[in-house]
């Protein structure tokens, strides 16, 4: 059995999840499963095993655990399994079957030659990334250690760097650097390292923190890095003891008395030190200084002290908030039909894309009938506008054929009338005058016989007309129904459930399309269980708002209670406002019901509490005056945003009561390192005067 930490699709790590043990996860470097994302708090959740059960347990996080979709219930254990994941903001941890293939977290020792740093030159790291992005540090001939105390040349402000992290120093003319056994490593070039010699142009990183090494000229070169606060070197005394060999040289081997006025001097100027002594609990490698040998008397040990960052509670009103899961829900939907059978051409849209009334949604092959079809209309529509031009022309021909026999008829009506009186005188032949009538009637009958060609012509003319009228209705039947394979949006709305691409044939499965329609509001449909429904009231505000912008909070309203649970759970319906189209239909919603207010609750920063290792959450309580942290186990209540700072109500633990008050000194930062008693160090007494 394994966990898979993936980051989106990328797997980071993973994790082996057998026998019986929990496993912390956080963005703590003090965590079993660090991880680096800006949802996650530094101590997160839990996974544990015990006797063949797996549990996962969310820890109170600001931002929350999720599993199926749904945020889980902070400090309450579920059992989980194979194929279950959680979900913390960008990263999932996956149970997956396996033995899991573990990282060597010592990292390699690399076989580079390094760059050799000739004369008049030297090395320099410009930062690249993270907060010392754009400033530069000379690297000199001596060493230089990075790390997160500022007694470190560089001090690396990264929860996921050690406290001595990593040293960079000069061997042989190149710059070599060591991994000091940090949590979390040194990378060069990408690869995580034990020691590598650096070549010019290589990159460094240290958890978010990345530098560019480079060989530049020693009279460019920035300042060579130096502490923010300078360290006191250790040295051992005849008797084995450590002193601070710093002090002892200055005090020409006067002894502790010097040294203790020396510390005692900087205390009481405001600054702070490590002291190294007996019973150094540095979890990292790397050493606070070079040893050095001085003839002096015995001195005892120097106790260790811790700096802190103090500070005191804040006496707030807290709201007591159920938050839930829920689905954004479309004001209405419209299905759109495909033909089964037909293949597709082009699909021009998406799922979730959001189209307006006469957008061009997909577009479908013609089938082969009504491919012929088209082309057969077509042919028909030109032989019709052909057949209609001949009629045309056999309508001319009839005409000058009536208006020859017209020309014929005249002059045979002429010929009559001028030869009538010379038949009736005697003056012409019987044959004469018998042919001069036949002539006159042939006109006659001819003139008949063309008037009747000529209707025929123009009744064949408009059948020809009347042909293409049909042909060209057939040839648009066929065109429409060709267009009708290019399906268009008839309103707006946001695509859905679009199965089709580019040469898929419609099935009864895929023979439709979904168009969520919006208004200017949504609701959200979330289940609230039998017990919680009695917190919720119809009327009652909520805040609403999409897991990946959580920040973007919407105010809505509870809309409508069921009167009855399906399977334990009330659908309850928030209304919310949508006028910026923020929330689409199909997306998932967080709801946070406001059910009460907890008046004059005791908070603190949410960086001010810790996580033990199984369960349970404490702070740090400050005697000023011994110089002394006190662990406090308290209990997390409801969480509060001010000022982009996240407040969490302190309770007392179970079977105990609270004991602190809105005077007491907590420590802010710096309590990591802490155990109960620890002596401490303030490092910023203006904020308890």
């Amino acid at each position: 059995m394994k966990l898979v930490i993936r980051i989106g699709d990328k797997v980071a790590e993973e994790v082996p999840f057998d026998g019986s043990g929990t496993w912390m996860l956080g963005r703590h470097p003090d965590n079993n499963i660090v991880i680096n994302d800006a949802k996650a708090s530094r101590h997160h959740g839990m996974f544990a095993a015990d006797g063949g059960k797996y549990f996962f347990e969310d820890l109170g996080s600001g931002n929350g655990s999720f599993l199926k979709g749904e945020r889980l219930d902070a400090n309450t254990r579920v059992e989980v399994g194979v194929g279950d994941r959680i979900d913390i903001g960008a990263t999932s941890i996956a149970i997956e079957e396996g033995e899991a293939e573990v990282e060597d977290k010592d990292g390699k020792v690399s076989d580079s030659e390094g760059t050799k740093v000739a004369d008049g030159k030297t090395g320099m790291l410009a930062g690249t990334a993270g907060p010392l992005k754009g400033e530069s540090f000379g690297l000199g001939d001596g060493e230089i250690q990075l790390g997160r105390l500022p007694t470190c040349h560089i001090k690396v402000d990264d929860p996921l760097a050690s406290r001595h992290n990593t040293d960079i120093k000069l061997v042989e003319g190149v710059y070599v650097v060591d991994d000091l056994k940090s949590s979390n490593g040194t990378f060069v070039n990408g690869d995580r390292i034990q020691s590598a010699k650096l070549n010019d142009g290589d990159s460094v990183r240290i958890g978010g923190h990345e530098f560019h090494f480079s060989i530049v000229d020693a009279s460019a070169a920035p300042p060579v890095a130096r502490p923010e606060i300078e360290a006191m070197p250790t040295v051992e005394s005849p008797a084995g003891e450590t002193a601070m060999a710093g002090v002892a040289k200055k005090s020409g081997g006067m002894g502790s008395k010097v040294a203790t006025l020396a510390v005692l001097a900087a205390l009481g100027g405001g600054g702070y030190f490590y002291f190294t002594g007996q019973g150094d609990d540095e979890e990292e490698g790397g050493s606070e200084g070079t040893p050095a040998t001085v003839a002096t008397e015995p001195q005892p040990a120097v106790e260790r002290s811790f700096p802190v960052v103090v500070g005191k509670a804040t006496i707030q009103d807290v709201e007591v908030a159920l938050e839930k899961t829920g689905n954004v829900t479309p004001s209405r939907q419209d299905v759109i039909p495909f033909q089964v059978g037909l293949k597709v051409e082009e699909v021009h849209v998406s799922n979730q894309d959001r189209v307006q009334d006469g957008d061009k949604l997909i577009t479908f092959e013609a089938p082969e009938a009504l491919r012929t079809g088209r082309v057969q209309a077509l042919a028909g529509v030109n032989q019709a506008i052909e057949d209609v031009g001949k009629a045309e022309g056999e309508v001319a021909k009839a005409v000058a054929a009536v208006a020859n026999a017209k020309d014929l008829l005249r002059i045979a009506q002429e010929a009559y009338d001028r030869n009538e009186p010379l038949y009736r005188g005697g003056n012409l032949l019987q044959a004469e005058w018998d042919q001069i009538q036949t002539n006159l009637t042939d006109a006659k009958a001819n003139i008949a016989v063309r008037e009747q060609e000529k209707e025929q012509a123009e009744r064949t003319v408009t059948q020809a007309q009347e042909t293409v009228t049909q042909v060209k209705a057939d040839l648009a039947d066929v065109e429409s129904k060709i267009e009708d394979l290019a399906v268009t949006a008839t309103s707006g709305g946001i695509v859905d459930k679009l199965e089709l691409k580019k040469g898929y044939t419609v099935t009864p499965d895929t023979g439709f399309m979904v168009l969520l329609e919006y208004e200017d509001e949504v609701k959200v449909i979330t289940s609230v269980s039998e017990a919680d429904i009695v917190l919720v009231k119809e009327g009652m505000p909520a805040e609403v708002w999409l897991p990946r912008a959580p920040d973007d909070k919407f105010e809505g309203t509870v809309t409508l209670i069921p009167p009855t649970a399906t399977n334990r759970n009330y659908e309850v319906e928030v209304t919310v406002a949508n006028e910026s189209r923020h929330f689409r239909p199909g997306q998932q919603a967080v709801v946070r019901f406001i059910t009460d207010i907890n008046e004059g609750a005791i908070t603190l920063p949410a960086t001010a509490i810790g996580a033990g290792r199984r369960g349970g959450f404490y702070v740090y309580q400050v005697d000023v005056a011994e110089g002394q942290a006190n662990q406090v186990m308290i209990r997390r209540g409801e969480e509060v945003d001010r000022d982009g700072i996240t407040f969490v109500e302190i309770l007392p633990a179970a079977g105990t009561q609270l004991d602190l008050s809105p005077d007491d000194v907590i420590v802010f930062d710096g309590f990591e390192t802490l155990q109960d008693g620890a002596k401490v160090e303030v490092t910023n007494p203006e904020a308890v005067q």
